[in-house]
């Protein structure tokens, strides 16, 4: 078959199975390895990025997706309430993710809290929800109610309140090229809701 146009190269490239690459590679590896590898490659190649500072930077690449996109293996443990229960609270807990439109690193600070009903979650656990969602790669506009969702599944509290401050790099590198912006979204639930004294409690914390 004769290439004579770009479309007819992509085509071509599409039909490609793994087992063929990695017969080109002389190895046989995961299809994540496979697949980011010759991306990153073919990045390099694009902007003409050489000599030995590169050489292993596909592999590189490769593990860190892979370790960032290696699944989190937890239990949400619950304890039942014993005594009438107050607001319960985490904040400044750093995690990272990466922005789903430009891929660029996203720093946040992740603060929760909520006011059990029967049952409490173990400390720990309201950080690795939040940890668990920066896999998906989020927008910020969704990730609060995301991990209140997640707790309001987990123990049925009276009320849930997230605040979640992201430092994004799309926003500091790109765009808009502000170095100092940092965005914030809440999502409250419950008593947070409802109630405006709980709710002042909570931010005001």
């Amino acid at each position: 078959m004769r290439i004579t146009n770009q479309k007819q190269l992509v085509e071509l490239l599409a039909e490609v199975s793994v087992e063929l690459v990695e017969e080109y590679l002389g190895k046989r590896t995961p299809s994540h390895y496979t697949g980011v590898r010759f991306a990153t490659e073919a990045f390099l190649r694009t902007y003409n990025l050489k000599g030995s500072n590169f050489e292993e930077t596909p592999d590189r690449v490769s593990n860190m997706w892979k370790t960032f996109f290696t699944p989190i293996k937890y239990t949400l443990t619950t304890f039942p309430l014993k005594k009438k229960g107050g607001m319960i609270l985490i904040k400044n807990h750093e995690c990272w993710s990466f922005c789903p439109h430009h891929l660029l690193p996203v720093k946040y600070l992740v603060k929760v809290g909520y006011v059990p009903e029967k049952l409490v979650l173990g400390l720990s656990k309201l950080a690795r929800i939040a940890d668990i969602m920066m896999q998906k790669m989020p927008l910020q506009e969704d990730l609060a109610e995301m991990i209140a969702s997640r707790i309001i599944e987990s123990i049925e509290p009276k009320g849930v309140g997230v605040v979640v401050t992201g430092e994004h790099m799309c926003m500091k590198m790109r765009g808009v090229e502000s170095s100092h912006v940092n965005a914030v979204s809440t999502f409250m639930w419950g008593v947070f809701l409802d109630d405006v004294k709980a709710r002042d409690e909570f931010l005001s914390l």
